[in-house]
C-alpha cells in the first residue's frame, strides 16, 4: 500500500463533510482534520470556518505530513498495521495512538514517541497477530473513553452516544484498513 492510498482511504472514510456536534469532543472537524491539527499544520491560531473551508487537497497534505510521515507510521512495515495505526492517530491523536501502540507491544517505554526502537519492535511482530491484538486495546480506549473508566458515577453520555461508531470503525479498519 502506498502512502497515496493510506491517505485517500482516511479521506473517503472521514469524508468531506464538516462537522461540528457538541457529542465530539474532536470539535469542529473536516476531512479528519480538527481545529488544532489545523493550526499546528498552518502554523498559527485557526477559526472554525477555516476548518469549514478546508480543502481536500490541503487536508491530503495535512493527514500526509503529520499523520504518516511526523508521527513515525511510515517506517512501519505491515501495510494494514501502518494504516491502523494512522487510522487511530487521526481518531484520537498521536501521543495518544503510540502509548496504546507501545502499551500493547510490551517491554516498551510508553513515552508516545514512535521512534527506532518502537518501530523495530513492530516490524519484528506478525502483522496479522498485532492487528487483532491493536484492535482489542483499541476497543479497550474506546470503551474506557466512553464508560470514563467503567465508573458509573462518571460516565459522559456524549462519549456514549459515539460509542457505537467508534467500535464500528474500529474493527472496520482493523479487518480492512482501506
Amino acid at each position: 500500500m502506498t502512502t497515496e492510498q493510506l491517505i485517500n482511504g482516511r479521506l473517503t472514510l472521514e469524508g468531506g463533510t464538516y462537522t461540528n456536534r457538541a457529542s465530539d469532543k474532536g470539535g469542529p472537524t473536516k476531512w479528519g482534520v480538527t481545529m488544532p491539527v489545523l493550526a499546528e499544520w498552518r502554523g498559527h491560531p485557526v477559526t472554525a470556518d477555516d476548518v469549514k473551508a478546508l480543502a481536500r487537497d490541503e487536508a491530503y497534505e495535512v493527514l500526509e505530513h503529520l499523520f504518516v510521515v511526523k508521527s513515525g507510521f511510515l517506517h512501519i512495515a505491515n501495510d494494514r498495521v501502518r494504516a491502523f495505526m494512522c487510522d487511530w492517530a487521526v481518531n484520537s491523536g498521536i501521543e495518544l495512538a503510540v502509548r496504546w501502540l507501545q502499551r500493547t507491544l510490551g517491554g516498551l517505554q510508553v513515552d508516545g514517541k514512535c521512534g527506532p526502537i518502537t518501530i523495530g519492535a513492530v516490524n519484528v511482530k506478525d502483522g496479522v497477530v498485532l492487528l487483532k491484538a491493536l484492535g482489542h486495546a483499541r476497543q479497550t480506549f474506546y470503551v474506557r473513553t466512553a464508560l470514563a473508566d467503567l465508573d458509573p458515577d462518571l460516565v459522559r453520555t456524549t462519549d456514549l452516544a459515539n460509542l457505537e461508531g467508534w467500535l464500528n470503525r474500529n474493527w472496520s479498519v482493523a479487518v480492512d484498513p482501506l
